[in-house]
């Protein structure tokens, strides 16, 4: 799950399905940049000198998600030696936060490229963002994929991303 907000959420993908880029008569294609981790994505299209910031989404916390340090449990050491060490149910928890909020953002991109709102990807993401993102795309989104880069960029702003993004390709 997860909770939308820009111009993604306020306006939903019509205007991005019938935008259209031309230069000298010729159609550009329309191209999405999504840079994300495990805690928010940005959405980010290209068309202007730079590029444009168009949402953001975040994953939704669930209230039995909520467990703490102190709320997990202790149990025997599996390898010996008499100690205890903590288990950390938390662990488990994030891990299917995480799950979730990637699960929800392939399922956005999936519809995002059904509906035709972009017609190449560019996708930015922490390298265990990526591993855990890239089997839960759809194959029409594996197809729009143009450029994948295993980084953490999400805490660029729209001139920063474009600079890197020129530097890079």
């Amino acid at each position: 799950m997860m909770t939308l907000s820009g111009r993604i959420a306020n306006e939903g993908l019509k205007p991005f399905i019938e935008a259209k880029h031309a230069v000298d008569g010729y159609a550009l294609p329309k191209t999405w940049v999504v840079a994300t981790n495990s805690e928010q994505a940005h959405f980010f299209r290209t068309g202007t000198p730079h590029l444009e910031k168009i949402g953001e989404a975040c994953p939704v916390s669930e209230p039995e998600a909520e467990i703490t340090n102190a709320t997990a449990g202790r149990m025997p050491n599996p390898f010996g030696g008499g100690g205890r060490h903590r288990f950390e149910a938390h662990d488990n928890a994030m891990r299917h936060g995480e799950d979730a909020f990637m699960l929800a953002l392939a399922d956005y991109l999936n519809e995002a490229v059904e509906a035709q709102a972009f017609d190449r990807l560019i996708l930015i993401a922490a390298p265990k963002t990526l591993g855990l993102l890239r089997p839960k795309l759809s194959k029409e989104v594996n197809a729009s994929l143009t450029a994948e880069l295993d980084k953490d960029l999400v805490h660029l702003n729209e001139r920063e991303l474009s600079d890197y993004l020129d530097k890079a390709m």
